[in-house]
């Protein structure tokens, strides 16, 4: 018999641990170096990723609905704040983006 036992909290708390420590040292990283704008998008990504696997943590104590709804909305509020965020300024007016959406949904 195996003595060293893995079971899905373990390898969750660990997982989260290591996203964390990702988050801190891309968010550290991209205020050092100014000139690459993409280390704050993997920070905010990692940190997502890891409140994903915290809600995950807690299916037993909430309810099921409670956590993978927090954890979807957290994810589209970061992912769509993320892709406005770096749209051209042309793009950001209210029409530009309705249109563009349209463009994009009815597109065969």
């Amino acid at each position: 018999m195996n003595p060293f036992v893995l079971d899905i909290r373990t390898l969750s708390f660990t997982t989260t641990s290591i996203a964390l420590l990702f988050a801190l040292g891309f968010f550290s990283f991209g205020l050092l170096q100014k000139r690459f704008k993409g280390f704050h998008i993997l920070a905010a990504a990692s940190a997502s990723h890891s409140l994903g696997l915290f809600l995950l943590g807690f299916r037993d104590a909430l309810p099921d609905l409670l956590t993978i709804v927090a954890a979807l909305a957290i994810l589209s509020f970061l992912s769509a704040r993320e892709f406005y965020r770096h749209l051209p300024k042309f793009a950001q007016s209210p029409k530009m983006m309705t249109a563009t959406i349209f463009i994009r949904l009815y597109r065969k």
